[in-house]
C-alpha cells in the first residue's frame, strides 16, 4: 500500500476494497444511464427521419 493510500485510509476510514467496490458501482451506473440516454437519442432520431421520409413522399406523390 502506497503513502498516499494509507494516508487516506486514515482520513477518511476507508477500506480499500470497500473503494473499489464503491467505484465500479458509480461506474456501472454511470455506464447504464448513458446508454439509457443514446437509446432514446437513437430511437427520436428514427422516428424525426421517419417523418421526413413521408413528407418527402407526400409532397412528391
Amino acid at each position: 500500500m502506497t503513502a498516499f493510500i494509507a494516508a487516506r485510509r486514515e482520513e477518511f476510514g476507508v477500506e480499500p476494497m470497500c473503494a473499489v467496490l464503491l467505484i465500479r458501482a458509480l461506474a456501472l451506473e454511470t455506464h447504464e444511464g448513458w446508454l439509457e440516454e443514446h437509446r432514446y437519442l437513437s430511437m427520436d432520431l428514427l422516428v424525426e427521419h421517419r417523418r421526413e421520409l413521408l413528407r418527402q413522399l407526400e409532397d412528391s406523390g
